[in-house]
């Protein structure tokens, strides 16, 4: 989530199986990952004949191999119903507006629950990512999602942050089993009405 809307929705199809797979979709459910996957290089460059920014991918090919681990793009995916979509967006971009700095959200998803895992601020530790589209000029555009971080402001954080909330405050100078003890003894108020009609949780 940047700048408090979803841009891209990563995907793990599969997960705990012998054959995971890795896939990024947009809001609709259309695919983000058809280009494959890009290492910013730290440099730009623009074609003199087409005006569109030159990937390498004559290098990419011979580094081919799994996302993470022995994880490869999905060739197919499902889709969930189109409710547990819009609980999945709603409940993301609610968090974000708390949080205010761009932020990936995780979920676990059955056939109509949500369950709402961990949060992320540098995915694939900021590595590589596999979201793309194509213009209207038929240039592949590997940045856009670098563009809405910019725009959100907030320097490296791509937002500006909200302020801690009073119960967080000196977490990081607490002991692990203190910050154990405050992760279990915290409750929590559901208050996201799903559109499925059941139940929006957190991760016990």
């Amino acid at each position: 989530v940047i700048n408090g809307t979803v841009q891209a929705i990563d995907i793990v199809q599969g997960r705990g199986t012998d054959c995971p797979c890795y896939a990024v979709v947009d809001t609709d459910w259309d695919r983000l990952d058809y280009n494959g996957c890009f290492e910013p290089a730290g440099v730009g460059h623009v074609d003199h004949d087409t005006q569109c920014t030159e990937i390498d991918f004559d290098s990419g090919r011979r580094k081919a191999g799994p996302i993470k681990k022995n994880m490869y793009l999905c060739d197919t995916i499902g889709k969930p119903e189109e409710c547990v979509i819009n609980d999945m967006i709603g409940i993301a971009e609610k968090l974000a507006a708390t949080i205010g700095v761009y932020m990936r959200v995780d979920m676990f998803v059955t056939e109509k629950d949500v369950v709402v895992q961990e949060y992320s601020p540098n995915p694939m530790n900021g590595l590589r990512h596999c979201a793309s589209k194509t213009t209207a000029d038929g240039c592949i555009d590997s940045c856009f999602l670098g563009r809405e971080w910019k725009a959100a402001g907030g320097g490296v954080y791509g937002g500006n942050a909200t302020e801690i909330p009073p119960s967080l405050i000196g977490y990081l100078d607490k002991s692990a089993t203190d910050q154990c003890a405050l992760a279990i003894n915290s409750t929590y108020t559901n208050n996201y009405p799903s559109s499925c009609g059941t139940s929006v949780a957190g991760a016990p």
